[in-house]
């Protein structure tokens, strides 16, 4: 294994640990009792997991996929613009709308662009 493919590597796992022990904080976040607190709380804990997924994971799956040298060019940038519209996307709704629906839905969508930039992109040559 060379140097770079093992940095990047270095890198994923770092992540993967840092991620964990994020959501594992997240459920630490206790609420008074009243409803709005409850909705409240739901909703940072959803984006504590969108952070980890979007913000933490997939750039360290991105660094590893460019050190390892193996992914097709296309498919690269069209997952960094995916990973950055989701990333934006998903903080303006977080910041302008509060409602819980909406937030779950926008962490199943970031679900969807965290496979997304997981799948390989690899060169057939």
């Amino acid at each position: 294994m060379e140097k770079k493919e093992k940095i990047g590597r270095v890198v994923y796992y770092t992540a993967l640990i840092v991620a964990i022990i994020v959501m594992l904080s997240a459920l630490f976040i206790r609420s008074d009792g009243s409803e709005s607190e409850n909705i409240r709380v739901s909703n940072l804990r959803y984006m504590i997991a969108f952070y980890s997924f979007l913000g933490i994971i997939s750039p360290s799956i991105l660094v590893y996929e460019y050190c390892k040298g193996k992914y097709d060019l296309k498919i690269y940038k069209l997952k960094i613009v995916a990973l950055s519209a989701a990333l934006v996307i998903g903080t303006v709704i977080y910041i302008l709308v509060d409602l819980p629906a909406v937030i779950s839905t926008m962490f199943l969508v970031s679900i969807l662009v965290f496979i997304f930039v997981l799948s390989p992109s690899k060169k057939d040559k």
